[in-house]
């Protein structure tokens, strides 16, 4: 995935945006994380509020929701922040990636949600009948699933194709 997103970086040089599901508590691992592994495509990361002081502060993270709710959520706010921008999905099969990034796709459109890829994760949930629900009504020009990042093409992107 490195390289993918290296690639991506020298091709269209995108803004990336790293929205996760997990709490913030492990902010400076996935930070560390990315600024090692991705330093060519470094962005804000967006996480789950976890802060416990309390029952209310426990309910409050609890009233945020799913992982797939979480996601949405914060889908809406960068449509509010950059709602002029394009986006690629690029997730994984192992949490809510593919429902959230069609969420987009349906909501908004593909003239800001272009392309969804999913890498397909061995402990990732990859049946027909998940995508089958989760892409119900997005053309499969749109989203790419795929077990190796070799098997995408991110000239594509350049040329208006998703892969």
């Amino acid at each position: 995935m490195p390289a993918l997103y290296s690639t991506l970086t020298d091709l269209i040089d995108p803004a990336w945006i790293y929205l996760t599901g997990s709490p913030w508590q492990l902010y400076g691992m996935l930070h560390d994380f990315i600024h090692t592994e991705f330093s060519s495509s470094t962005g804000p990361i967006l996480m789950k509020n976890l802060t416990y002081t309390g029952v209310e502060g426990l309910l409050e993270f609890l009233a945020e929701g799913t992982s797939l709710e979480y996601k949405a959520g914060r889908i809406d706010d960068i449509h509010a922040w950059y709602p002029g921008k394009t986006y690629i999905g690029i997730g994984d099969s192992s949490a809510t990636d593919p429902e959230a990034y069609a969420y987009a796709y349906r909501k908004y459109g593909p003239e800001w949600m272009k392309c969804i890829w999913v890498h397909l994760v061995e402990e990732g949930n990859n049946t027909d009948a998940r995508w089958e629900e989760a892409f119900k009504g997005i053309p499969k020009s749109v989203y790419k699933l795929y077990s190796d990042p070799e098997e995408l093409n991110p000239v594509a992107l350049v040329e208006g194709a998703c892969f």
